[in-house]
């Protein structure tokens, strides 16, 4: 059996156990959910075979191709046409079935997964969800958590995670596995990276986890956390020119105009929903080659231009990165006493500025941080 298909079926089983009722929520009481020897409420999950090596099979090839499930409501990119895989697994409530798309490519295996776990989707913990199905997938292939953040899908919460993986026979030198992780409601979906280090291209596994898209997801439940109970309202914007997705509270205005900078002219394309008390929105612009050698000066641009421009002060301001994108995010302070909040990303030759305004003494009824986590890159 191969490796990625365990660590497929690894996060699914300890997601799904980690619904199931427990004497206690602790981290402790969690832990056991899934082990890499069999787990007694999944006993169809096999033991790693260390003597066969990871992801053997399949053809190079550069020519991505839009999957998409139908029953699985989800769309996303692969480096050539998968295999499903259906694997039951067994749960306190009964048996459910842990559905798994699969391309191999050399050394490493790109795919999809999906399962939708017994119960109501109201009687669930959706960190509770997340972090099981994080520790289940790290404790089945003995590996260590290195990285993880909080992410959302259209205002479902999510997480990103990446595992490191042990040199064995099976896997010269390690291997890394990386996952998205989305609860949408009862529906557990995953998309996951595993490759072997020597193997690990970030330009591969964003392209792959930045295409991943819901078809007509469903509106974020109120229980699923403060972020999707703010944001329940919002809409999907997506703008293929600008190669992103993000909630705004209505279909934005779309404008493009030119904008003179030290560096020269550029063409700046907004899209903004303007509310009653309250602005929010998104604007790339192409950054010209002679501010393009250095990053940080440019961050630092962006958030001195800004306060510059609203004649206002700079009161919080810290690095912060999108997958290997660096970032920063400040806020300014306006004598009318409004908050303008951003977050500014470099990716490649492009500048995204994610913006949000609102009355300082109003700021609160938002949840600014999920708008912005709510911006997610598609195809690079």
């Amino acid at each position: 059996m191969k490796h990625y298909r365990l660590i497929f079926l690894a996060l699914l089983t300890a997601a799904l156990l980690a619904c199931q009722p427990a004497a206690t929520t602790t981290p402790e009481a969690r832990a056991p959910i899934a082990t890499r020897a069999a787990v007694s409420a999944a006993p169809t999950a096999e033991p790693i075979d260390t003597a066969e090596p990871i992801a053997t099979i399949g053809s190079t090839s550069d020519q991505w191709q839009t999957f998409s499930s139908k029953e699985g409501g989800f769309s996303l990119l692969l480096p050539g046409q998968p295999k499903e895989q259906r694997q039951p697994i067994n749960t306190a409530t009964g048996s459910v079935d842990a559905i798994m798309y699969i391309t191999e490519v050399g050394n490493t295996a790109f795919g999809a997964g999906f399962s939708d776990f017994p119960g109501s989707a109201s009687n669930v913990d959706p960190q509770q969800v997340l972090a099981g199905a994080r520790d289940g997938a790290a404790k089945n292939v003995n590996g260590t958590v290195v990285d993880e953040k909080p992410i959302e899908l259209a205002g479902h919460p999510g997480l990103e995670i990446a595992v490191e993986i042990p040199a064995a026979a099976a896997v010269p030198g390690g291997a890394m596995y990386r996952g998205r992780i989305y609860l949408v409601g009862n529906r557990l979906y995953q998309v996951i990276y595993v490759a072997l280090k020597n193997d690990d291209k970030p330009d591969e596994y964003h392209k792959l986890f930045d295409s991943f898209q819901l078809d007509n997801a469903p509106a974020p439940s109120t229980s699923s956390s403060s972020t999707s109970t703010a944001l329940k309202d919002w809409v999907a914007y997506r703008s293929d020119d600008g190669g992103y997705t993000v909630l705004l509270p209505a279909e934005p205005k779309v404008s493009t105009q030119l904008a003179d900078t030290a560096a020269g002219s550029v063409e700046l394309t907004m899209a903004l929903t303007e509310m009653d008390n309250y602005a929010a929105g998104v604007s790339f612009n192409e950054i010209p080659k002679a501010a393009q050698a250095d990053p940080g000066t440019l961050l630092a641009g962006g958030r001195d231009g800004a306060a510059k421009n609203l004649k206002g002060t700079v009161i919080s301001d810290k690095p912060i990165k999108l997958g290997n994108y660096a970032g920063t995010e400040f806020v300014v302070e306006t004598p009318a006493g409004l908050l303008y909040t951003a977050r500014v990303y470099i990716v490649n030759d492009r500048l995204y500025q994610i913006l949000f305004l609102a009355p300082k003494d109003q700021i609160d009824q938002f949840d600014v941080p999920g708008f912005f986590d709510s911006f997610n890159l598609l195809n690079q």
